[in-house]
């Protein structure tokens, strides 16, 4: 996902930046009511339009296969956690889109994958319940 983050970065318009941020809104609204359900969808939406936008479709089916595999284990996570302490990492990924930053926008990518793979370890291993 960062390299498809980095490819969008080079090609997203300003509608396009427009139609992330309206998903964005919409996974605040479920973080802010704690409706785990809604965040998800939201969040699987976000990644999927961004996805979309780098044009790589090899890339980004490889991406959805693993989207498929680690939904269910993301649903636990958040399942324990409640939506109080689900970070919104997307923000500085729009900001690096909004000027084009293929660097920011891989790094802000990273740093969301990677928070949502510690959320399903701690789940797994009980963490995530504190």
């Amino acid at each position: 996902e960062p390299r498809l983050a980095a490819r969008a970065a080079g090609r997203v318009t300003g509608g396009d930046v427009a139609g992330l941020r309206r998903i964005d809104a919409r996974l605040d609204t479920a973080i802010a009511r704690g409706d785990i359900g809604l965040y998800l969808k939201e969040n699987h939406a976000f990644h999927a339009a961004l996805n979309d936008l780098a044009e790589a479709p090899i890339l980004t089916a490889l991406v959805e296969g693993l989207w498929l595999r680690f939904g269910p284990s993301l649903r636990v996570g958040c399942g324990q956690m409640g939506t109080g302490n689900l970070p919104d990492l997307h923000k500085d990924l729009l900001a690096a889109l909004e000027t084009g930053d293929a660097r920011a926008a891989a790094a802000a990518m990273e740093a969301d994958v990677t928070q949502g793979m510690q959320l399903i370890a701690g789940a797994l291993t009980g963490g995530a319940a504190r």
